[in-house]
Formats: C-alpha cells, sequence, structure tokens
C-alpha cells in the first residue's frame, strides 16, 4: 500500500502517459531479490525525476518486503499497481525465476519445532506461537487432534530419543526450537536421565544446524536446595547450554504454573466448584505463571534474536496468595470459593518432601522476579482472573459459562 501510494502520487504529479508504466519492468518484481530492489528502484528513479519529486520517498519501497513475498504475493502486488504495469505482461514462466533455495530460506525462518507438545506446557506454547504467525511443528508420540485444531502440524517422535529428534527435525526443516525436560514422567524422576534428555536435545539442535534453541527451565533454577530434587537438573542443562552445547540459544525460567491448581492426577487435587486447593497457602505471594505466557515469551524472543540469545528471561505472569486466587475465582466463576491445603504440611513433608522444600523455598518469599520485569515483554500476562475465565474444572465445565474455554 505504501508504495502504491508513493507510486500514484508520482504518476500524479508527473501527468505520465500510461505508456510509460513500461519502464517499470514486470519481470524485475518477480525476480526480486536485494539486487533485484535495487534495479527496480533505478526504475522508478526515472519516474520519479521527471516528477522532480525528493528522493526521500524512494525510502517507500522497502526491499524486506518483496523480499518476504511468496509467488502469490508478488501477483496480487503486481494486480494492485493499476495504471502503472499491465498484468497480462507477466507469464506464468517467469515464476521459475525465482530460486528454490531463496524460498526454502524464507519458510525457513518462520518454522519451529516444539517438543512435547501435547504437554500442559507445549500445547500453549503451540498455541502462542502460532498465534505469533510462526509456522508451527509438534512432537507427539501419537497423531494429535489438538494440535490440528490448532493449525499445529504433528511430528510422530518421542523427543526424548535422539534418533526421533535427528528425524524431527530433518523432515521439517526448522531452524527454531523449544525444548522442555521432564523429570516427572519422561525421566522416571531421575534427575540424571533428564539431564541426558536436555543433552541429546541440544546435541540435535546442533547436528541440525538450530539458529535459536530456547530451554524452558524454571524460575531460580540455581538457587532451590538440593532437596528440591525435580529441579536438580535444570542449573546443570543452562549451564551446559551456556557452556558446552554450541548451538545458538535464550532461556525462558517460568515460576509456579497456574495449571497445578487444577491437578486431578496429582495429590490428587482437582479444580472443583466451590473450592480451591493448593500445596501451600503462598503467604508471601507466589510467582504464578500461565503456561500460554511461556509461549508468549517463546514468541518474543524468536522475533528478537538480536536482543535474546545467550540471556535469560524470568516469565511471571502474576504473583499472589492462595486467597486471592481463591477471589479471583469467585469473581471469574460466580460463586463462592472456599480456599485451603490439598494436604497437611506434615502429609506433604513425610509424602512429598520434594516438593515440600520447593513449597518452602517460595514461602519464604526469596524470588526476586517481578510480573512488572516480565509485563515490559508480554504487557497482558495473564492474572489469576485471566487464567480463571479460560480455563476448566476438573469434569471439563467451563468456569465461565458463556466462554469456550481454549487450551490455557
Amino acid at each position: 500500500v505504501d508504495m502504491q501510494s508513493s507510486i500514484d502520487g508520482v504518476v500524479e504529479t508527473a501527468d505520465t502517459e500510461p505508456t510509460q508504466s513500461a519502464q517499470i519492468e514486470p519481470g524485475k518484481v518477480l525476480q526480486a531479490s536485494i539486487d533485484g530492489v535495487v534495479d527496480m528502484q533505478s526504475s522508478i528513479d526515472g519516474v520519479v525525476e521527471t516528477a522532480d519529486t525528493e528522493p526521500t520517498q524512494s525510502a517507500q519501497i522497502e526491499p524486506g518486503k518483496v523480499l518476504q513475498a511468496s509467488i502469490d504475493g508478488v501477483v496480487d502486488m503486481q494486480s494492485s499497481i493499476d495504471g502503472v504495469v499491465e498484468t497480462s505482461d507477466i507469464e506464468p514462466t517467469q515464476s521459475a525465476e525465482i530460486e528454490p533455495t531463496q524460498s526454502a530460506q524464507i519458510e525457513a525462518g518462520k518454522k519451529v519445532l516444539v517438543l512435547c507438545a501435547t504437554g500442559r506446557v507445549g500445547k500453549n506454547v503451540c498455541l502462542a506461537l502460532k498465534e505469533a504467525g510462526f509456522d508451527v511443528y509438534g512432537t507427539s508420540r501419537s497423531a494429535s487432534a489438538i494440535l490440528v485444531s490448532m493449525g499445529v502440524t504433528s511430528v510422530l517422535a518421542n523427543y526424548t530419543v535422539r534418533t526421533d529428534l535427528d528425524r524431527a527435525l530433518a523432515e521439517t526443516g526448522c531452524k527454531r526450537m523449544v525444548c522442555i525436560t521432564d523429570f516427572f514422567l519422561a525421566a522416571g524422576n531421575s534427575a540424571q536421565k533428564e539431564e541426558a534428555q536436555g543433552k541429546d536435545m541440544f546435541a540435535a539442535a546442533k547436528a541440525a544446524g538450530v539458529e535459536h534453541l530456547i530451554f524452558i527451565s524454571v524460575i531460580d533454577a540455581d538457587l532451590f536446595p538440593k532437596e528440591v530434587t525435580h529441579l536438580v537438573s535444570k542449573p546443570i542443562l543452562e549451564k551446559f547450554l551456556k557452556e558446552k552445547a554450541g548451538v545458538p540459544f535464550s532461556i525462558l525460567r517460568p515460576g509456579c504454573f497456574f495449571e497445578d491448581l487444577n491437578e486431578p492426577s496429582n495429590y490428587p487435587n482437582p479444580l472443583v466448584k466451590g473450592k480451591l486447593s493448593y500445596l501451600s497457602k503462598c503467604e508471601n505471594g507466589w510467582p504464578m505463571t500461565a503456561t500460554y505466557d511461556i509461549g508468549r515469551a517463546a514468541a518474543r524472543q524468536l522475533l528478537q534474536p538480536d536482543v535474546w540469545l545467550g540471556r535469560t528471561m524470568d516469565v511471571v505472569s502474576w504473583k499472589g496468595t492462595l486467597a486471592e486466587m481463591a477471589l479471583a475465582l469467585e469473581k471469574v466463576g460466580g460463586v463462592p470459593v472456599k480456599a485451603g491445603l490439598a494436604m497437611s504440611l506434615l502429609a506433604r513433608r513425610f509424602f512429598l518432601n520434594d516438593l515440600h522444600q520447593m513449597c518452602l523455598y517460595f514461602d519464604a518469599g526469596k524470588v526476586k522476579a517481578t510480573v512488572a520485569q516480565f509485563k515490559e515483554e508480554v504487557p497482558d500476562a495473564f492474572s489469576a482472573e485471566d487464567w480463571f475465565r479460560h480455563a476448566k474444572y476438573a469434569n471439563g465445565q467451563p468456569i465461565v459459562p458463556d466462554v469456550v474455554p481454549g487450551v490455557h
């Protein structure tokens, strides 16, 4: 549109006859590379000089837009330049003049592979990246309807197996990758196995020439006591990524997941109407994170590699107590909510000492990352109310009756 306005202005000022449109050769538009844009600019300069137009108008023709154009995009742009270039002059065979390698490079820049895409983190990362305009591929051990529903290409692969990772990267051609490790399920409660799986991810990315790998770690990864066994491998993998992996990277450090408020299979702690339970009362205000915001943070890093490569972003969507979460649920759901512990502190310490030690760390209020810092990158990060508004109860019923929940 900017280029059209510029050309219209030139044509009107110079009172140029339609026959002058031949000065802009259609073939040069279709052949556009950086050099091609310069050539096209030279043709337009002839018209500009006739009109005695200021040179600054040439900046309205943006080479980046031409470089990003697909064949259809160029034809559409060509059709819009009425009275300057007649579309009938463009022969279909001219499309072959755009080199396949250039098209592949353009497409590769939009592709991103998300590992463990059907997990509670992975599916929301996929959603956020898709909404940000990326061509998203997600690994899954079987065909996934939920990925298909989001417009994500499902890649059959076990993300913990190196050969599957190599194949997934080769088949998709992705040069961007988002990875997460899973202590409890994929690694079978083994920090050593989780570490090995993480290093395999990094090695596969390096071998495939990945240009930007995002590792999802955890807030304050290097500060938790060693008794928090499910987080032991996170700082080890961060250090390895920074010092030895040999792949361009950035790191995301989320806080506690809002999704933990609805854990039917763990503790167990299902989210039911009129009740909200958690492992702690979060008296000092816990750093909470919507997994959807992890995806939006990933998009932010991928869109600004010059800013984020080699750096870490803390992902804290909201901070608050269990009582404040209950008030948020009550406001959104429209029914009174009673808040309480999912189990007694004694039972938590005896049966879940790993999580008990993590709770003690968060209860001490040691986390320095702030919501304000994260909102500098994601201004509309989810509050507790936002998360409940998009969530469901454990029985699948939407918390807000008139709102169809997303996968948040």
